[in-house]
């Protein structure tokens, strides 16, 4: 049985793609299934149950890796803070957004945030051609003595000693 205005022609899976296409273009606001499955003229259960089989997530999963990548992005391009990064990925608050990552990846939202700034950090460190200045100016750091200090305090080591054992 089909909504009125439903394509007919339309295979689910068709219909799973253009969800997923409409979640990655709106997660930054507040979703809801409803929303989701109207925009793919489907009832809101079978919808559900048709993304889960194609997407192997429920649609709250989905919505939330959706974010958590997004939230992984801005990370690794800046240094903005928590509720900053929180709200434009569409979580509705910075303890929210702790919440999700301690449930989905173990960890706190400030370890998850220093793992993302040591991971570019040390990629950029890999390059012998940068400096330390440069790098701490890269990662968003005012200061390069407050990115060696961060980066000790984390690695164990400082910038220039990790450079070394590269």
């Amino acid at each position: 049985k089909h909504s009125a205005g439903e394509n007919a022609d339309e295979i689910p899976e068709e219909k799973i793609q253009k969800a997923a296409k409409y979640i990655s273009d709106n997660f930054r606001r507040d979703l809801t299934l409803g929303e989701v499955a109207a925009q793919v003229y489907m009832s809101q259960t079978y919808f559900s149950k048709k993304f889960r089989k194609v997407t192997g997530l429920n649609f709250r999963e989905y919505l939330t890796n959706v974010r958590l990548r997004a939230a992984d992005e801005m990370l690794l391009e800046t240094r903005c803070p928590v509720s900053r990064i929180a709200e434009a990925c569409g979580f509705s608050d910075a303890n929210y957004f702790g919440d999700v990552v301690k449930h989905e990846l173990g960890i706190t939202a400030k370890e998850y945030i220093h793992n993302k700034i040591m991971e570019k950090a040390k990629s950029l460190l890999a390059d012998h051609q940068l400096s330390i200045n440069i790098v701490a100016s890269r990662l968003g750091f005012n200061y390069p003595n407050h990115f060696t200090r961060f980066f000790r305090n984390v690695a164990g080591a400082s910038p220039s000693e990790f450079c070394k054992n590269l």
